[in-house]
């Protein structure tokens, strides 16, 4: 009897306990959709016309669902793989979050290799616009990871229920998923995943390559005319300084005067910015052509598209081509014409390799993040954009006391995700991004009224423009809206309606200049002018042939076609549909052909024979612990079939003051070479530390029998030492690509450092 009421009560004692872990797993379970569906609110508070839909919701409801019921089917294989999808979920929940509220798009899953990057880390991820969300989403996860660990593997939701449950969630997503729209329409975890996937068609792609003839939109010689109405132009037998203002990220939509004319409400504004475009020409039908600062660089001062694919940018080609051989940029054309010209940037220069390419376009002097000695907010990009302007301002005043004319370009890193701004700053605004406009606004303004002040705008012209677009919430290609405002002292309130790009802006320098017979490759067409035609007009993977409607290539046998209500490039409202069948290939092939286009190398598209430069008599002063990215942020494009040669030369010095008898040591270095969606089969170097007047001298090779794409090539430094400074020179970072094999797929063929004494090599 004992025995009986003891195996009964100790039965009870387990059900109990069973029934609490059950309890604890539904209420975890609970937690988690509830706090992954919140994310909708976040982002709604911190993103500037966001709205709350019931179906966006129920759809944020059904994802979060099927993620904690595939979570649960994971654990019958083991609690392992279910922590892993819950932990891989949550923080790409967070990531997208951020890359909305920062970009106003969502995370594609090839661009977390920036996560690699030093600099951007620094810059951005410490810097999270919703801590306190992201702290409730990983305590919800690990909560929701301890109470999957306490129940059995065949405990509740058993497998006849749980794949239903499943089948059921993922069709509720389907059916609530629009045919088409932008992210704001969707889930952002779903958009990320969605997109991210291979696309369909590869094999067109390369029929293309082959077969295509379509002529390249924007590139039309005989698209200008002298006939079409003239806004204005610099007064004959006068000089003229020009002044480019590259303002990192920011869309026309900002101005007052863009949204009277497109009928396109938005809360963030910059008056002052307005204010000075009441005396300027306007362009409100802008577009940048993709989004990276380097690729919209290029266009902006080349002409010429960059590549619309997150490929190698043309940066690298263009600088190995010979400058006999190449199409000259805006900067080179008038140092021909006795300017002097100056890039000035707030950033490190060698991120995205902008030192290298800058003086291969022509400026004669490049100055980066190393020239500014204060900051008033700390910024892990670079000096905000009220320090900036204010020692721009003093380089500006002294180069035109000393030379006339010139030409220099600026280009800010304030409004750069997460925003250069204090923390009382920003509590003053809605969000971090609205704040870090408005503080770019005022500083913008006292620049303009000291360079007014001191005369110098007198005798220049002044291009406002950004060098990429952070998006526009509710526009369905808000991402490519760009700026372009003209200021020159001829100038009057003026709203040029015609379409135009980045690369239309070297040409219109020139025409205000009447400098026009110096255009040798530029496209004809100039904002300064209203033309009598239209033309079309790429952005990544959308065209404009006619303005007010825009086509966008889906896949290979489907085009989503938008209408503006307004009939301009950018409104409030759109019509949207999709081509298919026959008329939708033809149209994507027509779309893709662009692509391909502009995609293709400024070398022979068949040639495997490459070299890219990516640093190259480089200094670098080292300070305290902090690792400096060197370079980075680039994509490089590796031909199948080939031999890759890296080289890297670099010298190490301590900086004066220390004794270097006791320890010489100098600086630490890592060499990485890194590949999102494929691991790079290549031994791990470790490069030992650098001592005092030392020399690096390393070259390896590896064999490639497949392409590789978006490969990096990462390279970043530190002192040895927290208290001492250090400098460090890179001779030579390249790599070079050969059509041969060698004998082993790896090969170290030089690795040595040099000291005054002797060397010590290295294996």
């Amino acid at each position: 009897m004992r025995f009986f009421l003891s195996t009964q009560l100790g039965r009870s004692s387990q059900i109990r306990q069973i029934r609490v872990r059950v309890l604890l797993y539904y209420l975890a379970l609970s937690l988690f959709v509830t706090v992954l569906c919140a994310g909708r609110l976040v982002l709604i508070r911190n993103l500037v016309g966001a709205q709350l839909l019931l179906r966006l919701l129920f759809m944020d409801l059904c994802v979060a669902l099927f993620i904690a019921l595939l979570a649960r089917l994971f654990r019958k294989i083991h609690i392992i793989a279910a922590a892993s999808l819950l932990i891989l979920m949550s923080l790409l929940h967070i990531a997208n979050l951020e890359m909305a509220v920062a970009r106003n798009t969502f995370i594609h899953l090839s661009d977390l290799r920036y996560a690699a990057s030093v600099h951007f880390i620094k810059g951005s991820l410490l810097h999270l616009t919703c801590p306190r969300y992201a702290l409730c989403v990983f305590l919800s996860t690990a909560l929701h990871i301890v109470a999957l660990a306490k129940i059995r593997k065949n405990g509740p939701l058993k497998t006849k229920y749980l794949l239903p449950s499943l089948f059921l969630s993922l069709l509720s997503v389907y059916l609530l998923s629009p045919r088409q729209g932008e992210w704001h329409s969707s889930n952002l975890l779903l958009r990320s995943i969605t997109h991210s996937l291979p696309r369909v068609g590869s094999s067109v792609l390369r029929n293309w390559e082959s077969e295509s003839s379509v002529d390249l939109p924007g590139l039309d010689q005989t698209d200008w005319q002298h006939g079409n109405k003239l806004y204005f132009r610099k007064t004959p037998g006068t000089k003229r300084n020009v002044l480019f203002v590259v303002l990192e990220g920011i869309p026309g939509v900002y101005l007052k005067q863009v949204q009277e004319w497109t009928g396109v409400e938005y809360p963030i504004q910059m008056p002052v910015l307005s204010r000075i475009a009441e005396r300027s020409l306007i362009v409100p039908n802008f577009v940048t052509h993709n989004r990276q600062t380097i690729r919209g660089l290029y266009s902006l001062l080349s002409g010429d598209y960059c590549k619309l694919s997150l490929t190698t940018p043309k940066i690298y080609e263009y600088n190995r081509i010979a400058p006999e051989s190449r199409n000259p940029c805006l900067p080179e054309i008038l140092v021909q014409q006795g300017y002097t010209t100056v890039y000035l940037q707030a950033a490190d220069l060698a991120y995205m390799s902008k030192d290298r390419f800058m003086p291969e376009a022509g400026f004669q002097r490049v100055v980066g993040k190393e020239y500014f000695q204060y900051q008033h907010v700390p910024f892990g990009w670079g000096p905000d954009d009220k320090a900036f302007f204010e020692q721009a301002a003093d380089f500006i005043e002294q180069l035109n006391r000393e030379v006339n004319p010139w030409f220099v370009t600026l280009l800010t890193v304030g409004t750069h995700h997460p925003g250069a701004v204090s923390e009382d700053w920003a509590a003053q605004f809605s969000n971090r991004r609205e704040a870090a406009v408005a503080y770019l606004d005022r500083a913008l303004g006292a620049f303009v009224q000291r360079l007014e002040k001191g005369g110098i705008l007198d005798d220049t012209l002044v291009l406002f423009t950004s060098d990429e677009s952070h998006g526009v919430t509710g526009q369905p290609y808000g991402r490519f809206w760009g700026l372009a405002v003209a200021c020159a002292p001829e100038s009057y309130g003026v709203v040029n309606p015609g379409v135009y790009g980045l690369i239309d802006i070297p040409f219109s320098v020139l025409d205000y200049l009447d400098l026009t017979d110096r255009a040798f490759s530029f496209p004809r067409r100039s904002i300064l002018r209203e033309q009598g035609t239209e033309r079309p007009i790429l952005f990544e993977s959308y065209l404009c042939e006619q303005k007010g409607i825009v086509k966008k290539r889906i896949d290979d046998r489907r085009v989503e076609v938008f209408r503006s209500e307004n009939g301009e490039l950018f409104a409030q409202a759109y019509e949207t549909d999709i081509v298919s069948g026959e008329e939708g290939q033809t149209l994507s092939e027509e779309l893709l052909g662009y692509q391909i286009i502009t995609d293709s190398s400024l070398y022979d598209s068949e040639r495997k024979d490459r070299e890219y430069v990516l640093l190259e008599n480089d200094e670098f002063v080292l300070e305290g612990r902090k690792r400096k990215v060197l370079s980075t942020g680039q994509y490089l494009d590796i031909p199948g079939g080939t031999t890759v040669t890296v080289v890297l030369k670099a010298t190490s010095e301590l900086a004066e003051g220390y004794n270097k008898q006791e320890n010489r040591e100098a600086i630490e270095l890592v060499l990485q070479l890194q590949k999102w969606y494929k691991k790079m089969q290549i031994p791990e170097i470790n490069i030992p530390v650098l001592k005092d007047n030392e020399l690096l001298e390393l070259s390896f090779s590896f064999y490639t029998p497949d392409p590789l794409t978006r490969v990096w090539a990462y390279l970043s430094a530190r002192s040895a030492h927290p208290s001492r400074k250090a400098k460090l020179r890179i001779i030579r970072f390249s790599m070079e690509t050969k059509e041969c094999k060698t004998e082993s797929d790896f090969v170290i063929h030089h690795f040595l450092i040099k000291e005054k004494t002797g060397s010590r090599h290295w294996n």
